[in-house]
């Protein structure tokens, strides 16, 4: 892959509204996990936010 392969690869999933990973609060460590929350499109499931 070249550079610009690359870099037009990266621009697509900074782009995109996937999750690829995941960020460690304490260690800042990152670690790639898909699907994080599979239940989300459930709304039954989802958090109720009162306005």
């Amino acid at each position: 892959m070249s550079d610009k392969e690359m870099a037009g690869f990266l621009l697509q999933l900074y782009d995109s509204r996937h999750v690829v990973g995941i960020v460690d609060a304490e260690t800042f460590a990152f670690a790639l996990k898909a699907p994080l929350f599979a239940y989300s499109g459930n709304a039954a499931n989802n958090q109720k936010v009162a306005k």
